[in-house]
């Protein structure tokens, strides 16, 4: 799922922000920090050596040499290379004068948290092995210490030329943490037995048994030892098989596990499994496997060839900066290692580091001294990720990317994490997630950043022990957090729980949407209160409810239950409810403060929204509708729903409805407030983190189209090119590899764009099935207006031979089609592949929809007139229950295509077509496929600026192209959704930007 079109950024400090990125970009440096060092530079080079001065012209050869000898005020310049060891600063810098790691301008640096593995030999078919000591015993193969040291590993992690192998699993793991079929979810049950199978108050110390059975289990041996992991409810967890011999007629293992909530046990509410910690488990090429008692690994390659460029994790962190303070690191690659700090750390800056694979494990992290024994409060959820646990420490500028865990933990006070991009992280399924929050943490803030993919939360700040310290002053606030939910349920893209004050924390100006499953908006479970939630969308929540309210009558606490101030959100949840409170007495239904906000879904009959029933709400001027749900008035006429933009129209019922609420209103234009998120009169807000990554606009894959490809395998299996953009990383585009002779590169594929955009990357996402054969690494990129005349390259280059996504980003061009060539292979192979190619444009200001009574009908092909008034001007009269639909009562009946031209009543800077198919109910005319023209003259109309194909809703859909000069525009009906020959339109509108 991708983000919404963007809008125009309104604070100005997003605007320095990127244009500071943007220069130290072109240095090849992250943004610098605001402290300024003054003290000696020393010089790293792979080729140096640590008995250099570290001078330029004599360089040291480990980052960690330079920390040995840096003192405040100094700098370690690092240039291009792989370093793999862990810089632990003997020293702390000072205010103003911090110790600096930084890459060299134009460097890549990679602290490495593996090693390699050589000492190949073939063990048997195409299984290879090699001794070496990894990280486990033959008795405990996985760990699950808190907070562990550099090299107490949870788990072993292996990497083939920088790609992840997975650990041999059942089902077979695949290296796409997301990948469903790494789980079995059907045809299993499991058992407990035991006289307490819920711990809520510690010690935690009970073990019970329990059973997993699967009629469908292979003949897979004796499984004593493996380890199960069970997922899809709340928590993840894990059992131990005590015993249970898989023969081909015994179906069942026995387990072993710590009683913690019986909700998520065995025999609870899980969904899914896997199994790992068996040999027998290696059943399949891209696998691997360690016999921690005989110290061997056991790799099953792709290729079938002896493995090369093989590394197993060796390291947790890659910067211990544990006690340490004003340490700055700058520019600096991070592969499957991370950084801490801890209680006694302060004032450490992390910028513009690029982080993969922090943190790993097999086994949940119980802890019996917790309720729950700590699958909700331990189980990895503070000690993965980026550690932030000390007093005013930063982590800035930065993507953080694959994380079993965390992307970032929180933990102190001060902390701030801003401007990152945090995605594919918490794929462990437990408490974790893009960033989680310890309680007792205080004055953090968690700002612009853009957080998608997370197999929980977003923003996680949970405990589950009474009493507390609760959160204190916590602030989330213009952040966009899509694709949550992909493993668990019953949660929220930010979630708090339990039985805990939220004191001056503020969460506004976030974006939330599109969970990968049923998701709430926003999830205050059991107990929580005491925030503040302002001037938030949330939007498309698969069932969600956009704000879950619980109190916890259940712990018989005398507390708050329900406190807390909504105040000018938009909550668009369609068959969901905007809000629902439960766990809760009546009397404490008017604790919640509801004012100004949009309330757009589900609500039980006789209430604005789900409140305990009995209750009387403390509630004014809010806008409360089922349009989302039903189409039922009112309609707050949002700009363009289906495009995810909630802004206002000038007429919407919202617009000065809403009442003063300072100081969270304080601002505003026109005479009152408005109700929602926005402020009509004002440039829309965005959230989100301001670098290339993030500010740029993916065009939705259903908009591309593959205009050419020089080749596609479609003999001996389907890779055809459409697969590069399915929206489906599963299936890919691969060029001829069965025929003979073999088509030899260079490869190219060409893509339609749908309209003309302002384009600014291209995006390669290698194929996902653990193969290399035909990644790209020598590219370049073209871009074209006609399809026909493409120019010099836009973009050239190399991509590494890792299975992440890769890019190529260039100076915004203008273009209709985009072109990718595939120069080279990373095996030196003939071939290219390709799991998904998708093209970023850059986001521009939000159209303004032009008043309908400026547009006037210049022509149109076909009308309705003898039957019934169904003229073409109905589709400009802002009546959505009249409309225009072409003839059809004469004989015969005119045929598609079918055209409207408008007018629009000056010359204007267009963006926008918008579509409203009929409201009657009726699909009998809708359009499906379309294209768009624009003119100066009404005359001469050139190409269409826009193509594509509109679904069978009767929702307003659109047609957005880079800004054009027109006076006129033209629509034409290409194809109807049922193959009739009519064409209707309740309304057509334009969008101009000047």
């Amino acid at each position: 799922m991708q983000p919404p079109p963007s809008r125009s950024r309104s604070r100005a400090v997003r605007a320095v922000a990127s244009v500071v990125a943007l220069a130290a970009a072109m240095i090849g440096l992250a943004a610098p920090s605001s402290h300024a060092a003054s003290g000696t530079t020393y010089y790293v080079a792979t080729t140096g050596s640590d008995a250099n001065p570290g001078t330029s012209a004599g360089p040291f050869q480990t980052i960690q040499h330079c920390a040995n000898v840096a003192v405040a005020g100094d700098t370690c310049l690092i240039d291009s290379g792989t370093y793999r060891e862990t810089v632990t600063p003997p020293s702390s810098g000072s205010a103003g004068s911090p110790i600096t790691f930084a890459s060299a301008p134009g460097a890549t640096v990679t602290v490495d948290g593996t090693n390699p593995v050589t000492g190949w030999t073939l063990d048997s078919g195409q299984i290879y092995k090699a001794p070496v000591t990894l990280a486990g015993t033959g008795t405990a193969p996985y760990s699950s210490t808190e907070y562990p040291s550099d090299s107490d590993l949870w788990a072993n992690q292996i990497f083939s030329l920088g790609s992840l192998v997975p650990e041999a699993a059942y089902p077979p793991a695949s290296s796409n943490p997301w990948a469903p079929s790494s789980f079995i979810s059907s045809g299993w049950t499991s058992t407990r037995s035991g006289s307490t199978v819920t711990c809520t108050t510690a010690p935690c110390t009970t073990v019970l048994s329990g059973t997993l059975t699967d009629n469908s289990f292979p003949a897979l041996g004796d499984l004593t030892g493996a380890t199960v992991v069970m997922a899809g409810s709340w928590v993840a967890n894990s059992s131990t098989v005590t015993s249970g011999d898989l023969d081909g007629t015994n179906k069942t293992l026995n387990l072993s596990f710590p009683a913690s909530d019986g909700h998520v046990e065995p025999g609870g509410y899980s969904t899914k499994f896997y199994m790992v910690g068996k040999k027998a488990f290696l059943t399949g090429p891209n696998a691997w496997y360690y016999d921690a008692g005989a110290q061997e690994l056991y790799y099953w390659p792709p290729s079938g060839n002896t493995p090369v460029g093989v590394t197993a994790k060796a390291r947790n962190y890659g910067f211990d900066l544990n006690d340490r303070s004003y340490i700055t690191v700058q520019g600096v690659n991070l592969f499957a290692t991370s950084v801490t700090t801890d209680a006694n750390s302060s004032n450490d800056i992390l910028n513009g580091i690029n982080a993969q694979y922090l943190s790993t494990w097999q086994t949940s992290q119980y802890e019996t001294s917790m309720n729950y024994a700590g699958v909700y409060d331990a189980n990895h959820r503070d000690d993965s990720g980026i550690l932030l646990h000390g007093t005013d420490d930063t982590l800035e500028n930065s993507t953080i990317q694959y994380s079993m865990g965390n992307g970032v933990s929180i933990d102190g006070t001060g902390s701030v994490v801003t401007n990152n991009l945090i995605a594919n992280v918490a794929y462990g399924g437990t408490y974790t997630a893009a960033v989680a929050v310890d309680v007792g943490s205080s004055n953090a803030t968690i700002s612009d950043n853009t957080m998608h993919s997370t197999g929980r939360d977003v923003v996680n700040m949970n405990t589950s022990v009474y009493p507390n310290n609760g959160y204190q002053n916590i602030r989330v606030d213009y952040n966009n957090m899509y694709d949550y939910a992909k493993i668990d349920f019953d949660l929220g893209a930010v979630y708090t729980c339990c039985d805990t004050a939220y004191t001056g924390t503020r969460i506004d100006h976030n974006w939330i949407h599109d969970p990968a499953q049923i998701g709430n908006g926003f999830h205050f479970d059991n107990g929580s209160y005491g925030m503040t939630v302002d001037h938030n969308v949330i939007w498309n929540l698969d069932g969600g409810n956009g704000i879950n309210f619980g109190g916890f009558t259940q712990s018989g606490l005398s507390l708050p239950y329900l406190t807390a101030q909504f105040t000018n959100n938009t909550i668009v949840s369609g068959s969901g409810e905007a809000i629902e409170e439960y766990y809760a007495n009546a009397n404490q239904v008017g604790n919640t403060t509801m004012e100004n906000n949009i309330l757009d879904g589900a609500h039980p009959a006789g209430q604005t929204y789900g409140y305990i029933a009995g209750g009387t709400p403390n509630e004014t001027d809010d806008l409360v509708t089922t349009e989302s749900q039903n189409g039922a008035a009112p309609n707050p006429l949002y700009t363009n729903a289906a495009a995810g933009d909630f802004t206002l129209q000038s007429t919407s019922p919202a617009v000065d409805a809403g009442a003063a609420v300072p100081p969270l209103t304080n601002g505003f234009s026109g005479s009152a407030p408005d109700q929602g998120a926005y402020e009509s009169g004002q440039t829309p807000w965005v959230p989100g983190c301001a670098m290339t990554q993030c500010t740029v606009t993916r065009l939705p894959q259903s908009q591309l189209s593959v205009e050419s490809a020089d080749s596609q395998e479609t003999v001996s299996q389907n890779d055809a090119a459409t697969n590069a953009i399915d929206g489906s990383p599963s299936s890919m585009w691969v060029t001829d590899w069965s025929q003979s002779p073999v088509p030899q590169l260079p490869h190219d594929i060409q893509l339609n764009l749908g309209s003309t955009q302002s384009v600014e990357c291209l995006y390669y996402l290698p194929r996902q099935d653990g193969v290399t054969n035909g990644t790209i690494a020598n590219y370049a990129v073209y871009t074209s207006t006609d399809g026909s005349t493409w120019g010099s390259p836009v973009a050239t280059g190399t991509w590494t031979t890792t299975s992440a996504e890769e890019s190529a980003c260039f100076a915004p061009t203008t273009a209709h089609y985009i072109e990718l060539k595939a120069l080279s292979e990373v095996n030196g192979n003939p071939w290219t592949s390709a799991a998904e190619i998708s093209v970023g444009i850059v986001p521009t200001a939000a159209p303004t929809l032009l008043p309908q009574s400026q547009l006037s009908v210049e022509s149109a092909d076909s009308q309705e007139t003898v039957s019934q008034n169904d003229a073409a001007t109905n589709a400009i009269d802002g009546n959505p229950s009249s409309m225009w639909v072409t003839d059809w009562s004469q004989s015969p009946v005119p045929q598609l295509p079918h055209d409207i031209q408008l007018n629009l009543g000056s010359t204007r800077t267009v963006q926008c077509l918008y579509y409203l198919p009929r409201q009657d109910g009726v699909t009998n005319g809708t359009i499906a496929k379309y294209a768009v023209y624009t003119s100066t003259d009404g005359s001469t109309w050139g190409s269409p600026v826009a193509t594509g194909t509109w679904s069978t809703t009767s929702s307003q859909e659109s047609a957005c192209f880079a800004p054009t000069t027109a006076h006129y525009i033209e629509l034409k009906a290409l194809s109807e959704v049922n193959g009739n020959p009519w064409t209707s339109a309740a309304e057509i509108s334009v969008g101009v930007t000047s």
